[in-house]
């Protein structure tokens, strides 16, 4: 998905929302259920398939899944749908999930280590950040994503 400088998408309800908004939400998540490192990049004028990456580490490969299953929910309630379901790496090392407008990636430790995601995004505006324990390190104010209803023209991914 080409970025765009409208930052409101609209759900599969018609329902609007802030696709900042729930990058950070995803952010959080992720953040307040254990992984670790997670980070929230803005790269929507760097890059030509996202607007968002969020990077997380996971302790093993039932954590990654537990934090999956802990997305699944933050997706059903704002009704938005990953457009692969989700990849896993067959040594369940990397999960990506892919929402369009953004890209999660569940890692563990060595995959996050050998892919090096943040160098090769390193020029994107940080949004979150959390360190190893978890403890947060900073991020735009928390805010609702919430979705509001809407009966004017939106960008849909």
């Amino acid at each position: 998905m080409a970025p765009t400088s409208d930052d409101n998408t609209t759900n599969a309800g018609g329902e609007l929302f802030d696709r900042e908004a729930i990058a950070l939400e995803c952010a959080r998540t992720l953040n307040e259920h254990k992984a670790r490192n997670t980070i929230a990049l803005a790269v929507g004028e760097i890059c030509s398939f996202t607007d968002y990456l969020v990077i997380a580490t996971a302790n093993s490969a039932a954590h990654a899944r537990g934090l999956q299953k802990q997305l699944q929910t933050v997706f059903e309630q704002y009704a938005v749908t990953p457009l692969n379901g989700s990849k896993r790496q067959q040594d369940n090392s990397w999960t990506l999930i892919d929402l369009g407008f953004v890209v999660v990636h569940i890692m563990t430790a060595e995959s996050r280590a050998f892919y090096e995601l943040e160098r090769l995004w390193f020029s994107g505006r940080e949004l979150f950040r959390a360190d190893e324990e978890g403890d947060f390190l900073g991020s735009a104010p928390p805010q609702s994503a919430k979705p509001q209803s809407s009966k004017s023209p939106s960008v849909s991914s």
